[in-house]
């Protein structure tokens, strides 16, 4: 009887269990097997409290299966923390990940804790994990980092530098280098050295310590030493370096505009011709992709030009995303080649916005927007949630640090560490 029993009870749960291994559940409402799907939550941190449809789940990390094909309202909660929500579809034999597979949803804290204000500050300049900051007069550059640690002077002068302005910085052999711009002049810093640069425009370092690029009003790319200046090249309207590598924008004596390379001046070879245009830039990656800015057209280099949009103002590469940054005034997006989606939209406003960047790691784009800071998360779905962070009537200029957890803010004179995460 045992043995018929277990028989009999396998030949009717067989199935069942068959089909739900398949994504099927039994409606007993309708009387009908449904194909279902599932629903996947991760966040960080952890164990914070998830509503489907207005029914509490566990706390993530969250796995919903047999969820029938629908458009679901999501919410998730934690103390201390900004309300994170999204509707989003289930579809049937399918895993919908929130965010998505292998990522986590960053919670950011429901008011941003303050770490470190430094006063005096003219202008800061972030770099890898440092933060650079111009005192007021212009005597002295400090140096700080996110973890909030002792600030230090690594550049200093009698000499002031008024209305000084951060245009680049790197570390070299001897210590940080800058090139800042004072009212309306260009100057070299590191140290106890800072000479005036020559009248020169696109200011760029070149590979060795103390020697800067720029092209003078004769149209020549110029090497710039403390003691001697060299030409590497004629003709140019505008360049970019990485590595040893140095692209440049020319027009040829035929009338024809051309794309050209060099290393350091040895040899100039010529990458493509490109169509004419009165302003051009142009963007490397680390990897020296090239991108072209050609009156507000922006292309990728390939085997030809390859559009990429219009109406484009400014165009960086992120070398913490590995991915184009680029837009204007009221759109940001974010164009990664070899993607799903090559190119996002990762934020829209109707008002004009400063310092607008995009933290891949955390997926939230941050910028200034009147007298806000706000926060968008990186969706393409069109459904993206917004935080303001901070207010002040004198934002100036916004960074964050790799971890995407502290966000340096100029805040009028003030420089001020904030934990937003």
């Amino acid at each position: 009887m045992l043995i018929i029993s277990g028989i009999a009870v396998f030949t009717a749960l067989g199935p069942l269990i068959v089909l739900m291994a398949h994504g099927y559940r039994y409606d007993f409402d309708d009387g009908n097997l449904v194909v279902t799907g599932t629903l996947v939550i991760k966040t960080e941190p952890r164990g914070a409290t998830v509503e489907l449809n207005d029914t509490k789940l566990n706390d993530t990390p969250v796995t919903k299966r047999f969820l029938t094909p629908d458009k679901y309202e999501v919410e998730i909660t934690k103390n201390g923390y900004r309300t994170w929500r999204k509707r989003v579809n289930i579809y049937e034999r399918q895993v919908t990940f929130l965010p998505s597979q292998n990522e986590k949803i960053s919670l950011l804290l429901s008011e941003a804790r303050a770490l470190k204000t430094e006063d005096n500050v003219g202008d800061i300049f972030a770099f890898e994990d440092s933060i650079f900051f111009l005192n007021v007069p212009g005597t002295k550059i400090f140096q700080t980092s996110f973890d909030t640690s002792v600030s230090r002077v690594v550049a200093s002068s009698t000499l002031a530098l008024p209305e000084a302005r951060f245009i680049d910085a790197r570390f070299g052999g001897g210590g940080p280098e800058f090139i800042l711009k004072s009212r309306e002049n260009y100057w070299y810093v590191s140290g106890d050295i800072r000479y005036m640069l020559p009248s020169v425009t696109g200011h760029q370092f070149a590979g060795d310590a103390g020697t800067v690029l720029g092209i003078n009003s004769k149209n020549d790319l110029l090497r710039i030493e403390r003691t001697s200046v060299s030409v590497i090249a004629n003709d140019v309207l505008a360049f970019k370096k990485n590595g040893e590598q140095i692209y440049y924008l020319t027009k040829l004596p035929a009338g024809q505009f051309a794309l050209m390379r060099t290393v350091d001046g040895t040899r100039s070879d010529k990458v493509m011709d490109i169509p004419s245009f009165a302003n051009g830039s142009i963007v490397l990656s680390t990897d020296n992709q090239v991108f072209l800015l050609l009156d507000r057209e922006l292309y990728e280099v390939k085997d030809n030009l390859a559009g990429i949009n219009s109406n484009v103002d400014s165009a960086y590469w992120d070398i913490h995303g590995h991915f184009l940054l680029y837009g204007n005034s009221h759109e940001t997006w974010a164009y990664e080649s070899l993607a799903n989606i090559p190119n996002r939209l990762l934020l829209r406003s109707t008002v004009q916005t400063l310092s607008p960047f995009y933290h891949k790691g955390i997926a939230y784009a941050f910028l200034v927007e009147g007298n806000e800071i706000k926060a968008v998360e990186g969706d393409s779905s069109g459904q993206p949630n917004i935080y303001s962070l901070l207010t002040s009537e004198v934002l100036k200029k916004i960074s964050l640090n790799e971890d995407g957890d502290v966000l340096a803010v100029l805040d009028g004179q003030s420089l001020k560490l904030v934990l937003i995460r």
